[in-house]
């Protein structure tokens, strides 16, 4: 989800007169929406991560707090029993507020694997 696209795709919306029949609202609505549910896309590493938690399936929100969790343990302190995630956080990533931001929303609203 791209927040700056959404508030462009806002404007445009509240720019169209009210003599609009109304093709050009439902287009830009359209934009809107497919942006709100354009899901992130995340490594491998990432992908195995959740599986433990199953957040794919969306269980329960217990499988959400715990993820979050052990990802703020990762973040913030390290020692996470998921360790392949952890050093993809540590090497790769490089402890990068947008990269555990993005964990973070892959986890709350879903994510897609990188190919």
């Amino acid at each position: 989800m791209n927040k700056s696209r959404i508030i462009e795709l806002t404007q445009e919306l509240a720019s169209v007169p009210d003599t609009d029949t109304g093709y050009a609202k439902h287009y830009i609505l359209e934009d809107i929406e497919n942006e709100l549910n354009e899901k992130i896309t995340m490594p491998k590493v990432f992908d195995d991560f959740a599986k433990h938690f199953n957040l794919m399936e969306q269980e329960g929100e217990e499988n959400l707090d715990g993820a979050l969790a052990e990802l703020f343990k990762m973040y913030m302190e390290g020692g996470s029993e998921y360790e392949d995630l952890e050093e993809y956080m540590r090497t790769v990533a490089r402890f990068d507020d947008a990269f555990y931001a993005d964990c973070v929303n892959a986890c709350v609203y879903g994510y897609e694997v990188e190919e």
